[in-house]
């Protein structure tokens, strides 16, 4: 069983990588976003960001697994399920407003499209 200290770390990783990317974010940005201790990282993920990326990685996973196994007897209530997830998400992690071609904000933004919030 995994400790509180690296589901911590894992979580913020799929965090993180979500926002910012994998390029994007450092071992450290895992630290801080976890809260744990500094040492914890390479005690916990010896390969270093390969491993975190790819444990974050599996555990996204799981989790979409978990929801097909609780819905996929029903693929209306699975769509559903998974839209109603997306949406979730995309709502949290998008601005309200997007950059157009020109790099000018302005318009529509896509959470809110996608959420039917016009």
């Amino acid at each position: 069983m995994a400790s509180d200290v690296r589901k911590a770390m894992v979580r913020s990783a799929v965090t993180l990588f979500r926002e910012r990317g994998i390029a994007g974010t450092s071992l450290a940005d895992i630290i801080e976003h976890s809260g744990a201790p500094r040492g914890s990282i390479y005690h916990h993920f010896p390969g270093g960001k390969n491993q975190i990326a790819a444990e974050a990685t599996a555990w996204a996973g799981e989790l979409m697994n978990r929801m097909i196994g609780k819905f996929g007897d029903d693929p209306i209530a699975l769509t559903h399920a998974l839209f109603e997830f997306w949406r979730g998400e995309l709502n949290q992690e998008l601005p309200d407003q997007l950059p157009d071609r020109r790099g000018r904000v302005g318009g529509r933004g896509v959470g809110r499209c996608l959420s039917g919030r016009w």
